[in-house]
């Protein structure tokens, strides 16, 4: 049995980043801040930790071409989820696949960027330990903002060196909130990792959500019948069905220069390098009285008069024109194209 396996989360739309983020080929596919995709450099900085073997990739139906092309090597480690579901259904499924292959397993987002490698193997490295002693254990991110677009974890009691019991979990709080607790200390931003033993996470859906606990027995008595079973699973994330609910768990604080590019203007602040500079990503661009904007192109050339601050996405088939500051509400644009029935931008 290997000791440490890794699965990388890879069925997100990500659709903050729309319209470069489609369905079939979202934002993990997509060289974002360097010359490779988000999942290959994720892969990258994971291969000293477990080896390229012991690294999956979780993905649905819809990606799984798109994914074994990016990452031809792991093409035979790809978990393919029959329908999109969120995290909990992921993640219950990974460690029902890895329950007899690796001790212990963390699921891992596959499009998040982290600045000092080094730093996140050594605390990873950590986790992993933590999690030998039954533990689900979560990596969190030291706050350098208060940022409202992500959830929150309070930290409690040590329960050794760097390592804490988690007291609570917040959901986006509000700016004022925010603050609060970025002043406090005790809070971490939530990354969205998780690292356990495949049998402790499938003891915690017994105990906590026996909904996908008893459509993963059915699963493991059936595995021809996956995709049927699989479509009746609850599309709840793994915070909302465990996480948040489990008793022993563990969060280890991370400061890796970490960043989730959860939007168009994360990645504007991460690539622009001094105020009020234009960043141009992929295309030619001619601006006139034109500042502190994200010009993400294609082919044509793009040319700006007159705006300040304004996110300008250009793809062949869809423009997108946003004011920096309202880069959360790029969501809100996917769901109308959805109600309209127009998947093919999708």
């Amino acid at each position: 049995m290997n000791s440490n396996s890794i699965v990388i989360m890879a069925g997100g739309a990500g659709t903050r980043l729309w319209p470069k983020s489609r369905l079939k080929k979202p934002k993990q596919l997509y060289a974002l801040v360097n010359n490779d995709s988000m999942i290959r450099n994720t892969v990258n900085r994971l291969i000293p930790v477990v080896g390229e073997k012991n690294i999956f990739i979780a993905t649905n139906v819809n990606q799984a071409q798109e994914i074994a092309k990016e990452l031809p090597e792991l093409k035979n480690n790809i978990l393919i989820e029959p329908f999109v579901r969120n995290t909990a259904p992921c993640i219950g499924l990974g460690a029902l696949k890895m329950i007899e292959t690796a001790e212990t397993v963390a699921f891992l987002p596959s499009d998040h960027y982290i600045g000092n490698v080094k730093e996140f193997q050594k605390v990873l490295k950590e986790a992993f330990r933590v999690a030998q002693k039954d533990y689900l254990v979560l990596i969190g991110i030291r706050p350098t903002d208060p940022d409202t677009g992500l959830g929150y974890i309070e930290m409690g009691n040590n329960l050794e060196k760097d390592v804490y019991k988690v007291r609570r979990f917040v959901e986006k709080p509000d700016l004022k909130t925010a603050q609060k607790y970025l002043k406090s200390g005790k809070f971490l931003w939530n990354g969205g990792m998780f690292i356990a033993k495949p049998k402790f996470i499938l003891e915690l859906f017994k105990k906590h959500s026996r909904g996908i606990y008893k459509n993963l027995e059915n699963i493991k008595d059936s595995p021809k019948n996956l995709n049927k079973i699989y479509e009746k699973m609850e599309n709840i994330s793994f915070d909302y069905a465990i996480a948040e609910k489990a008793e022993k768990i563990a969060v280890i604080p991370g400061d890796f220069a970490w960043s989730d590019i959860g939007n168009w203007k994360k990645l504007l602040e991460m690539l622009s390098r001094k105020d009020q500079e234009n960043t141009i990503v992929g295309c030619e661009h001619y601006g006139v009285e034109t500042s502190g904007c994200l010009i993400h192109g294609t082919d044509r050339l793009v040319a700006t008069i007159g705006l300040k601050d304004i996110i300008v996405v250009d793809t062949p088939d869809v423009v997108l024109i946003c004011h920096k500051d309202k880069a959360q509400e790029v969501r809100k644009v996917v769901e109308i194209l959805k109600l309209k029935g127009q998947e093919k931008y999708l």
